[in-house]
């Protein structure tokens, strides 16, 4: 693993999405020995066709040092990246990007002839591709370490902060003023609830990861919340999945809010228990 945890990030991300990496590829080799400069990040990929140089940095340069500094680096990789995947056809464009932490995009997008991209841009595309994917059926690989952490950390978000949750939910309803909140919760618990108890292909929505996203966006809750709570209920619902339990394997003890749901819904056929959450979807 690359003693720098962006240049190890990158490299996982784009070997995760298809791409041969290569990383920390010294270019320009010295007749009287060392290189000209070291690429820490390419990657190509053979379906699109997409070749990107990408150069992470957690440095606090001025712009003028920086200018100089990729500018170096983003012409070395247009000399040499050709080289590099020996016997593979290369599109001639080459996406190069500066990825920084310690900057902002607002007035200069571009620097060496490069485009400037945050880490907290990066950082937001991968949680948007991963916490729509379960842990226990389409984990990340081990040779990801830290895309797997960010995955798990996505997937027990509300779980590690439920503090972080409540507030942002009383926020919201201090701003918009509708005192919805607890009860936009119980409609996601609700339709949780359901998901937990019967088939999602009933609602006739899409697969489940699609299903899920659906109904979080009509009741305006984050996917992982109606995920969290569907495992929640599971251990409550006779489920096929495991769902949330304790280190002994017990079924969890459910808080009153959701004990409240199994104990109005618990006895309710599917049609009719279906056709409450198609209600509540539509209502909103």
């Amino acid at each position: 693993m690359s003693s720098n945890f962006l240049e190890q990030l990158v490299s996982e991300w784009y070997s995760y999405k298809g791409y041969f990496v290569r990383q920390n590829v010294l270019v320009g080799k010295r007749t009287k020995g060392g290189y000209d400069c070291e690429l820490d990040v390419v990657a190509f990929n053979p379906e699109t066709k997409h070749l990107v140089h990408v150069e992470p940095s957690m440095d606090c340069y001025s712009w003028g040092k920086r200018e100089r500094r990729y500018l170096k680096k983003f012409e070395a990789g247009k000399k040499h990246i050709p080289t590099i995947f020996k016997g593979t056809a290369l599109p001639a464009e080459i996406e190069q990007i500066a990825l920084l932490e310690y900057a902002s995009n607002t007035n200069r997008d571009k620097i060496g002839g490069g485009k400037v991209w945050l880490v907290k841009e990066f950082l937001k595309k991968i949680k948007e591709d991963l916490e729509a994917k379960r842990i226990n059926t389409n984990a990340i690989s081990e040779h990801t370490p830290l895309l797997r952490m960010i995955q798990f950390m996505c997937h027990y978000h509300d779980f590690i902060y439920p503090e972080r949750t409540a507030t942002n939910t009383q926020s919201r309803g201090h701003r918009t003023g509708t005192g919805h909140d607890s009860k936009d919760k119980r409609q996601a618990n609700i339709a949780a609830y359901y998901l937990s108890k019967f088939n999602h292909t009933e609602l006739k929505i899409g697969n489940q990861i699609k299903t899920l996203i659906q109904i979080a966006k009509q009741l305006g809750v984050k996917m992982t919340t109606l995920r969290n709570a569907r495992d929640l209920f599971d251990p409550h619902t006779g489920s096929h999945r495991r769902g949330w339990r304790d280190s002994k394997g017990n079924k969890m003890p459910l808080s009153p809010q959701y004990a409240k749901i199994h104990s109005e819904f618990k006895d309710y056929p599917e049609i009719k228990l279906r056709q409450v959450v198609l209600r509540l979807i539509k209502a909103v």
